[in-house]
């Protein structure tokens, strides 16, 4: 990826958004959900969760939901990644010279070595590398 001033944008946004994102959620499940749901447990056990009128249920559901999908988010993000480092090597492997047209028409669109031919019986066309794009 270029780093030209739309993406630096964009990407200072991205983590300025998770950034704010993150301490929010830190702020609510450590400074209220957290000790709230050890104060009950400490005073009336497990059963402290949903009795005093007041039941913490929903907020661990919730605290429990959040855990799992950031867990099968974290797998996921793993997975493509190596996903993307597999077909990175395969492009690679199967790229070849492009014909004379098509390596004019990637010089005139100011797309020059950015673009790779594969040889295959198959149409088809793809973009890898968004993050880390092919030297």
């Amino acid at each position: 990826m270029r780093l030209d001033q739309a993406n630096r944008s964009f990407l200072a946004f991205v983590s300025v958004a998770l950034l704010f994102g993150a301490t929010v959620l830190c702020g609510v499940l450590g400074g209220v959900l957290v000790p709230l749901s050890l104060a009950r447990i400490s005073h009336g056990g497990l059963a402290g969760l949903w009795s005093d009128g007041a039941s913490l249920l929903v907020p661990v559901a919730l605290f429990l939901s959040i855990a799992v999908g950031l867990g099968l988010g974290g797998r996921a993000l793993m997975r493509q990644a190596v996903a993307s480092r597999v077909l990175s090597r395969r492009v690679r492997a199967l790229a070849s010279t492009a014909p004379e047209a098509l390596a004019q028409a990637t010089r005139q669109t100011g797309l020059a070595g950015r673009v790779i031919f594969i040889d295959a019986a198959d149409s088809f066309s793809f973009v890898y590398g968004v993050m880390t794009p092919p030297a």
